[in-house]
C-alpha cells in the first residue's frame, strides 16, 4: 500500500459528483445531482492524500 501527503492551497469550492454529469447537465439539473462545497474563507491550506488500495481476490 502506497500512500502520499500534498499541502496544497485551498480551493474555493469543492464539487463532488459522477463525472458524466459535469459533461452531461447544466444549471438546475446538475444542481440536484452533485454537492459544491463552499470552503470558508479562513481555510488557506488543505492536505491532499492520495492512498492507493486493492481489493481482496484482485490481482496486483
Amino acid at each position: 500500500m502506497r500512500k502520499e501527503t500534498y499541502k496544497i492551497k485551498c480551493p474555493k469550492h469543492i464539487a463532488f459528483g459522477n463525472p458524466l454529469y459535469f459533461e452531461e447537465y447544466k444549471g438546475e439539473q446538475l444542481k440536484k445531482l452533485v454537492v459544491d462545497y463552499e470552503v470558508p474563507a479562513k481555510f488557506d491550506t488543505a492536505r491532499l492524500v492520495l492512498e492507493e488500495n486493492h481489493l481482496k481476490n484482485t490481482p496486483v
